[in-house]
């Protein structure tokens, strides 16, 4: 069984989860409603894809870390640096 501030720490990122995709979809809603919004939006079957190769700066490798005690060594984190990711999110209770 889980303990008390794991359970708040899961909940806590469900709620932030919730209020961006509440955020979001009420953001849609509005601006779908308002006709003379300025802005075009294009769905992405029509949207025009460039080739990856002239995309600078493309983001290609993505680690994910979490359940890291900071008390603790954190030797898996020499094996992420190793893979030379793009980008590494750090995921868990501690953020």
């Amino acid at each position: 069984m889980r303990s008390k501030p794991a359970i708040n720490s899961i909940l806590r990122n469900y709620l932030l989860v919730g209020i961006v995709l509440a955020g979001s979809f009420g953001w849609q809603c509005a601006n779908a409603q308002n006709p003379s919004s300025q802005e075009i939006v294009i769905p992405a079957a029509q949207a025009p894809v460039k080739p990856v190769s002239d995309v600078p700066n493309l983001v290609q490798r993505i680690c994910f870390g979490s359940c890291a005690n900071q008390n603790e060594p954190q030797p898996i984190l020499r094996v992420i640096v190793k893979r030379q990711p793009d980008l590494f999110i750090y995921l868990g209770d501690n953020i």
